[in-house]
């Protein structure tokens, strides 16, 4: 297994002496802009790549959370409006959905810019 650095200056280098990105992609057997990307110091995200450039595969830290998430949700601050269904609250007073209680735009005080055109 090669890590990134070594695999970045040897692309580099082979650029340095075939002197075309082109002949550099066959070698490595890559388009020529991830060729160009990796000799930029640019990581191939896809796990094909990964694994054509013996790279190491990406990591994934599952971190444990003292609560419940409800199906359908993302975040432990989900609650669950009076027809049922769970939601995110955008404001800390809200306590219903945004389908039992749509967003407003404006308020009492909004204006209508098209009912009186400035002159």
């Amino acid at each position: 297994m090669r890590d990134f650095d070594t695999l970045h200056r040897e692309v580099k280098i082979d650029y340095k002496t075939l002197k075309s990105w082109r002949l550099v992609a066959q070698k490595w057997r890559l388009s020529k802009g991830t060729t160009y990307r990796i000799a930029h110091n640019i990581e191939p995200k896809t796990l094909e790549i990964r694994l054509l450039l013996d790279l190491p595969l990406p990591e994934a830290r599952v971190i444990a959370i003292a609560g419940i998430v409800p199906n359908g949700t993302q975040t432990i601050g989900a609650l669950r409006c009076i027809c049922g269904d769970w939601f995110i609250p955008n404001h800390p007073r809200r306590r219903k959905c945004f389908i039992c209680s749509p967003y407003r735009k404006g308020g009492k005080h909004h204006v209508s810019h098209s009912a009186n055109p400035p002159q």
